[in-house]
């Protein structure tokens, strides 16, 4: 067979699975980045590094950092799939140093997708815990006392195990199934009813006055709350919530139809995703605020948020369905790690979808064990996962996304490019496009740099 023939049939078969319409794809985008780093992450996070400052900081991030990194990774994943490529084709095009530094970096994003699936299975865990609970209190007919429920869980190594597992179980039954049947299916179904639920118990947990301290809190930037960390923080954080970084932009962006533009895709992704997360802080600012939770920041959603429903005598059918949203918000997230994964072994080892699904889950459920493992001597996997996430998300994923995006620079074809810009067109789309290549090329390294140097004086 010719290698023009050999090149074919590899784009065919994956423009067989592509998505259905750009909806699909979108609904797909959103629906990951829809995940713990929105409802779990961003409330301790953005309180704890600077309140309404922080959120302006993750604003400003996410629209001048997040789109131009979403931009690159997407056009990389469409380019792959036009080409019927992948990025070990061009690392075997390269001699010397620069294919061993090459293949390194080709390793970073699914080392943090694995660790960070580690620790979601966990989480997602306790959420878990967290329904069956109230869904007992329904049938005995009693109170449902969140935060006790949990610290009661968190002394239980096996229980915590078994729950990361129907977690992970969940998670790879869905992925095994693959694309079509499995992940666009799951996330077109499940996606409006998240949001149903989102904004139900939104309204039914805010009250007109928490309403109007929660904007205050979050809009006036009281910028003297800020340390040296917020701004290390909020560019992770930003990467964390809109999937840059892992390599599941690129596994997305593989599906993508050649007539969906990927600058409107990074612009729209960028908008929701970031509204979801300011939502989330509407609802969760007012419950810290007024209910004095002085506990570890990360297990607020688990003892604040329950504890303030039962205060103020808030429907527990309000609380499942929060609960609800934070289980499908984990299952989405991890099903966008997952696939990263299965993607890597499918192209470094020719493992099948089927064989890859059963190896990384039990890989990653040696991983969460192992944590919980840790954690016993360490007594707190809160804090442990606290330590884990900061070096992953703040250190670690800005490099993997600057690796991502110059590979995307030096791998795709210009031309290639500069067409999804629509170069050609209008004079302002190609000042677009240099800019785009400047900021990836300069600025971006100097942001992250400069976020780590303010973060160490």
């Amino acid at each position: 067979m010719s290698k023009k023939s050999s090149t074919d049939s590899a784009s065919s078969t994956i423009d067989r699975y592509a998505w259905k319409s750009r909806f699909g794809f979108y609904i797909a985008s959103i629906g990951t980045a829809f995940g713990l780093g929105n409802l779990w992450r961003f409330p301790y996070v953005s309180i704890e590094y600077g309140g309404g400052a922080f959120v302006f900081l993750y604003i400003i991030i996410a629209f001048f950092v997040g789109i131009p990194l979403v931009i690159a990774e997407v056009s990389m994943g469409k380019y792959l799939a036009k080409k019927g490529m992948r990025l070990i084709d061009f690392k075997n095009s390269l001699d010397g140093d620069l294919k061993k530094a090459f293949g390194v970096l080709l390793y970073i994003p699914p080392l943090i997708a694995f660790v960070v699936l580690s620790y979601y299975a966990i989480i997602s865990g306790w959420t878990l815990h967290m329904i069956t609970q109230i869904l007992r209190s329904f049938v005995r007919e009693t109170d449902f006392y969140g935060e006790i429920s949990f610290l009661n869980l968190k002394k239980s190594f096996s229980m915590q195990a078994l729950l990361a597992s129907v977690h992970l179980i969940l998670v790879f039954s869905i992925v095994y199934k693959g694309f079509r049947k499995g992940i666009e299916k799951w996330l077109v179904f499940v996606m409006p009813f998240f949001l149903i639920l989102l904004l139900y118990s939104s309204f039914r947990i805010l009250a007109k006055d928490d309403l109007f301290e929660s904007f205050k809190y979050m809009i006036y930037p009281n910028f003297h709350m800020l340390n040296a960390e917020s701004v290390s923080y909020a560019l992770g954080h930003v990467l964390f919530t809109m999937s840059v970084g892992f390599g599941t932009l690129v596994a997305l962006g593989a599906y993508l139809p050649n007539n969906s533009s990927t600058e409107s895709a990074g612009v729209r992704i960028a908008v929701i995703d970031t509204s979801v997360s300011i939502l989330i802080g509407i609802i969760i600012y007012p419950i810290v605020l007024n209910s004095n939770y002085d506990g570890t920041m990360s297990e607020i959603l688990f003892r604040a948020v329950p504890n303030f429903m039962h205060d103020q005598e808030i429907s527990p059918l309000v609380c499942l369905a929060f609960f609800i949203c934070i289980f499908i918000a984990s299952i989405n997230a991890s099903i966008g790690l997952v696939e990263t994964l299965v993607l890597k072994l499918k192209n470094s080892l020719n493992y099948d979808r089927s064989k890859s699904s059963v190896v990384l889950y039990f890989a990653v459920l040696f991983s969460s064990i192992l944590m919980l493992f840790i954690s016993f001597f360490t007594r707190d996997i809160s804090l442990l996962i606290e330590k884990i996430d900061d070096v992953m998300i703040n250190h670690i994923l800005p490099l993997s996304a600057i690796a991502l995006s110059l590979i995307a620079l030096k791998f795709v074809d210009e031309s290639f490019l500069k067409s999804e810009f629509h170069y050609d067109e209008r004079q302002e789309n190609k000042k677009i496009y240099y800019a785009w290549r400047y900021f990836l090329i300069y600025l971006m390294p100097l942001i992250y740099i400069s976020s780590i140097i303010i973060r160490n004086i």
